[in-house]
């Protein structure tokens, strides 16, 4: 998943919601992308992967480089702690990634994600 000058930062198995289909899955976060693999579909209905996503083995995987990435927010209550990722597909066109962890603290997430960030707004 990650390449030699790569630093990892975190990983994470979490919920990961994209254009209303949920998957759950392994986010990685290093100093230069953040990886996601998406290892079971909880979508009930449609199966067709979301932008963002290419099937690799059985898995569906995707790279967000810090440059991809808009914007990050969390949204915190008693039962549920999110992280809303506004992100730039190929296309330009932007998408809300949001990390479901449930009840879990997402400050290290949060934390590797601004790490991330900071790496692309010193460049």
């Amino acid at each position: 998943m990650t390449q030699n000058k790569e630093i990892l930062l975190g990983t994470w198995t979490t919920n990961i919601i994209i254009d209303g289909k949920r998957f759950l899955g392994e986010l990685v976060i290093t100093n230069d992308a953040m990886h996601l693999t998406a290892k079971y579909n909880m979508s009930l209905f449609d199966t067709s992967a979301p932008a963002f996503f290419c099937r690799q083995d059985n898995n569906m995987v995707c790279k967000i480089s810090p440059e991809d990435i808009v914007s990050v927010t969390s949204k915190t209550s008693l039962l549920n702690k999110r992280i809303i990722l506004l992100a730039k597909d190929a296309t330009e066109k932007t998408h809300d990634i949001i990390l479901d962890y449930g009840i879990m603290s997402i400050n290290s997430m949060l934390d590797a994600l601004n790490k991330l960030k900071e790496k692309e707004e010193s460049l």
